[in-house]
């Protein structure tokens, strides 16, 4: 309070129309000149606080604020200079020019400081510059995505003829796997199965859909008929090699529900247009058939061998052209000549050189 009664008090100081010897006319230019100016600096920041008001989104709107405040403050001032020919307090007037001076180099500073970001904003000219070179790119890309959708529908009527093709193509891949009597199975580069037949889904018990993807070691499990061992896989062997690869003797296809079947198969590299290997074709039929009547007719050659060969007679077996097949040793004792030697000869042969014994038997 004291501080204010203080700041309030014009004890001491003169009014400014005892200070000096002002005419009216003086005076009141003076007088006048501060109140106008103080006007005008009282409705700038006014109009600055309604252009704020209805643009929110109005950029630097802290440097809008700092204007207004220093403009305000400015014309406080003025009004000041008017009130203290009449009313002289100067000491509350140094105070509203020390607050004038305060938010002017805050004002300063705050323009130092945002000064780059205003001269990055462009002038209508530039903005107008711009807007041409807009519509101008924007005719330019108007064209580009005209020919290029006029491109686009090419391809695509393009890739649609060449995806009808390629889809007749499996059709007719798949119709030809379908008719094969021999198993076929495909993989890619890297041993996982691509296609599987038919044939190929009855003799490993796995159907196309499951198959499709998994390593083929696991689809197609073979092993060694004696050493029950695992067999190198065909296919894995052609697509580390490059080369066609046969399957050794012997081999038992296990398939999921374990039933075994003796197999023989081959395998081949697959390679497109240039020459490069895609994966690999395997191709396997059942022979357990043929292996039954192999080892049923080496049974019945077996048992037919001992039955010559101990029987209390002379037995020979001949070809339609009298060669000796097989003579059992009691015979070719009575000869005088080895089995081994018999093997093979006319019977003529063996008569003209020691016919008698031959005609005891």
């Amino acid at each position: 309070m004291d501080f204010l009664t203080k700041l309030l008090d014009p004890s001491g100081f003169p009014p400014r129309w005892h200070c000096g010897r002002w005419t009216a006319a003086h005076g009141w230019l003076h007088i006048l000149s501060d109140l106008g100016i103080w006007s005008a600096y009282f409705a700038i920041p006014s109009l600055l606080v309604y252009f704020l008001w209805k643009r929110r989104n109005l950029p630097f709107r802290r440097i809008f604020l700092l204007f207004g405040a220093f403009i305000l403050s400015c014309g406080t001032t003025h009004l000041m200079e008017a009130i203290l020919f009449w009313w002289p307090a100067y000491r509350l007037s140094g105070v509203f020019k020390l607050v004038t001076a305060l938010v002017s180099w805050t004002t300063v500073l705050a323009l130092v400081r945002v000064g780059p970001r205003v001269l990055m904003i462009r002038t209508t000219e530039e903005l107008e510059r711009e807007i041409v070179a807009r519509q101008k790119a924007e005719v330019a890309l108007q064209l580009l995505n005209s020919d290029l959708e006029q491109r686009v529908y090419e391809r695509t009527a393009a890739l649609e003829t060449a995806n009808s093709t390629l889809e007749n193509e499996r059709e007719w891949f798949r119709t030809t796997l379908s008719s094969i009597g021999d198993g076929v199975i495909t993989t890619d580069l890297r041993g996982r199965v691509t296609t599987l037949n038919e044939v190929a889904a009855a003799l490993t018990g796995w159907d196309e859909a499951e198959a499709k993807g998994k390593p083929l070691p696991e689809i197609f499990r073979i092993v060694n008929e004696e050493t029950r061992l695992t067999v190198e896989n065909p296919a894995i062997r052609v697509l580390a090699e490059g080369s066609m690869v046969g399957l050794a003797n012997h081999t038992v296809l296990i398939s999921r529900d374990a039933t075994e079947r003796y197999i023989d198969d081959s395998a081949a590299p697959i390679k497109d247009g240039r020459g490069e290997m895609t994966g690999a074709v395997l191709i396997f039929r059942d022979i357990s058939e043929r292996y039954r009547i192999d080892r049923e007719r080496r049974t019945l050659a077996a048992r037919l061998n001992t039955l010559v060969q101990h029987a209390p007679i002379g037995i020979a077996l001949f070809d339609p052209e009298g060669r000796f097949l097989d003579i059992n040793e009691k015979l070719a004792a009575a000869n005088g000549y080895s089995r081994a030697e018999h093997l093979g000869k006319r019977v003529a042969e063996i008569l003209t050189s020691r016919g008698p014994l031959w005609k005891a038997f």
